[in-house]
């Protein structure tokens, strides 16, 4: 889906002899499998609410370092060193009514409690990607932590139905911000 992105963080990783991925919101698999094809010595964990894409996904991927588990944040504990939240933090109805005021479909406090978590399982020095969601992580308190990569896509629009930390609606300001490195710790 976002071959330029995992181009990129594939780079990043590089250096890793076996990075540990997470895909956020991985439906039946095709992120992990796209990162693996990228990245073959990575142990890469999806995880996603949807029970019948859980069960798809292990269908479509024996890979030995490959792991589906059903859940809806990181599991306690676990840390990766990279995590990939791509277009999940987003719901229709904000895109197809573009309403002012997102409070009462998807409140931007929704968003900062999930990039908080997803924030618990990034390493330091580890690599968070955001790309197609409604708000910014630049807005969020867990933004201090992070440096914006240069990085940006070009096989792929911007965001430009946002919200901001009031819930309203950002006009005329799309958002290519993507890929986010976790300070390391000092």
């Amino acid at each position: 889906r976002y071959p330029q992105l995992f181009d990129a963080l594939a780079r990043r990783l590089a250096h890793l002899p076996q990075p540990r991925i997470l895909s956020f919101g991985c439906s039946r698999g095709e992120e992990v499998r796209a990162l693996r094809a990228r990245l073959p010595n990575a142990r890469i964990t999806g995880i996603d609410a949807n029970p019948a894409a859980i069960r798809a996904a292990r269908k479509a991927d024996g890979h030995a370092l490959s792991r589906y588990v059903q859940a809806t944040a990181p599991l306690p504990g676990e840390r990766y060193d990279a995590v990939m939240a791509l277009a999940v933090l987003r719901h229709g109805d904000l895109e197809a009514f573009a309403p002012e005021d997102c409070s009462a479909v998807m409140p931007f406090a929704r968003f900062a409690e999930a990039i908080a978590a997803l924030d618990q399982a990034v390493e330091p020095g580890g690599w968070l990607a955001v790309f197609n969601a409604h708000f910014r992580l630049a807005d969020t308190p867990s933004a201090a932590a992070y440096e914006a990569d240069p990085f940006r896509m070009t096989d792929h629009a911007a965001p430009d139905v946002i919200w901001g930390a009031d819930n309203r609606r950002i006009h005329g300001a799309p958002y290519g911000e993507v890929l986010f490195r976790k300070r390391p710790v000092p």
